[in-house]
């Protein structure tokens, strides 16, 4: 998969972002968004600043305030100048964040998304900050009235009565939203992708990689439940005993067979001879895959007070166990042959 194969279709498969026709405006460049406007969000709930020089951040402080102060037009142009003076990449990035949220303030909806999608743009594909901001765009995108509409609690008023993305509160309503149902999705396709699994390395690729989108989406809403990391433990751990029960059981026919002849070390067929340091590399593995399976998941989203997780790092310590132990069954005593002349 690599919140990736499982954007939610990097698909959350890593993390649904739904850039679209945006994609093609990106093509235009650093410059500013339609309307040449950019804003930076002013305790925004989605902004990771970027770094910058301790004198870059005083040209972007009264842009801030003005911002805070709601005169969004003059920081518009302040963000404008600002982008187009910058002469260092981080402040670059924050003027147009600045001019992003400016219109994003001042209901340009349109105009905003194409900002915001040009910021995201500005970060390396898949990372944090990059879903971040094309979550935005993506939420946006489905408001073209600047509201929400999937987070709206109202009784059927005017669209001028209701909320809108400008108020840092519905914004974070919306990213909590958004990332609730790329969460589910996760672990809806990721429970898909650990039933099709027949080994338990590929079990344990899966779980990782949708921990990581877990993880990416807090990293877009922090506030997001812990309940999907531990659905998706339970799915891995069941795949897993799933998946032991079945190889257990045909490497001990096999273990069988080595121990018929362990004594006459000789009679091994060449084909037996290649095979058992197979069998016992391959139960060394899924001990391996089960010891990496209880680290994380004695990492999960609130693991600390999850008693359920230590359930499953038990039964998964058994099964660790277990393959260790039928892995010392599949060896070939060391012999030697006379020969005759």
């Amino acid at each position: 998969m690599q919140l990736h194969r499982i954007l939610f279709g990097l698909a959350f498969g890593s993390l649904l972002l739904l850039c679209g026709p945006e994609a093609a405006w990106a093509q235009d460049g650093d410059g500013a968004g339609a309307g040449d406007t950019e804003t930076e969000p002013v305790e925004s709930a989605l902004v990771t600043r970027p770094i910058v020089s301790p004198v870059a951040i005083q040209r972007v402080a009264p842009v801030e305030s003005l911002l805070l102060a709601g005169q969004y037009d003059k920081a518009l142009a302040e963000a404008q100048a600002l982008y187009e003076g910058a002469d260092e990449e981080g402040l670059k990035t924050e003027a147009q964040r600045l001019m992003a949220d400016a219109l994003r303030k001042k209901g340009e909806w349109k105009d905003a998304r194409v900002t915001y999608l040009k910021v995201g743009n500005r970060y390396a594909k898949a990372s944090d900050d990059y879903l971040k901001y094309m979550m935005i765009v993506d939420i946006l995108k489905m408001s073209p009235t600047g509201t929400y509409r999937a987070v709206v609690q109202s009784a059927g008023g005017e669209d001028a009565a209701l909320p809108t993305l400008a108020d840092e509160a519905h914004l974070a309503d919306a990213i909590r939203h958004q990332t609730e149902l790329m969460a589910k999705k996760a672990t809806a396709r990721a429970a898909v992708l650990m039933k099709r699994a027949k080994a338990p390395r590929a079990v344990l690729t899966v779980f990782l990689e949708v921990l990581e989108e877990f993880r990416q989406a807090r990293a877009v809403c922090s506030g997001l439940a812990c309940e999907d990391d531990h659905n998706a433990a339970h799915l891995a751990g069941a795949r897993l005993q799933d998946v032991a029960n079945q190889t257990l059981a045909q490497m001990q026919a096999k273990a069988i067979k080595v121990r018929q002849k362990r004594n006459t070390p000789w009679s091994y067929t060449n084909v037996e001879k290649q095979e058992i340091p197979k069998c016992n590399a391959l139960l060394k593995d899924c001990a391996d895959v089960e010891e990496q399976f209880q680290a994380a998941v004695g990492k999960v989203g609130g693991a600390d007070q999850w008693t359920e997780g230590e359930e499953i790092g038990r039964l998964s310590s058994e099964r660790a166990a277990r393959y260790n132990q039928l892995a010392e069954e599949f060896f070939i005593r060391p012999y030697s042959v006379d020969v005759l002349w």
